[in-house]
């Protein structure tokens, strides 16, 4: 693994992992839309139905 020194900000990159990780769990859907400068995360969970 070789650091990007090209960025600004710093991270572990593990994130995205454990936001899809927990979405899965629960049965969400992800969305990713890039609005530069950045990401656009959304996350979409069902409504639970009794």
């Amino acid at each position: 693994y070789r650091l990007d020194h090209s960025r600004s900000t710093s991270g572990s990159g593990l994130g995205l992992s454990l936001v899809r990780a927990i979405a899965d769990l629960h049965g969400a859907s992800i969305t990713l839309e890039d609005c530069r400068p950045g990401l656009e995360v959304a996350v979409s969970f069902p409504l639970a139905m009794d």
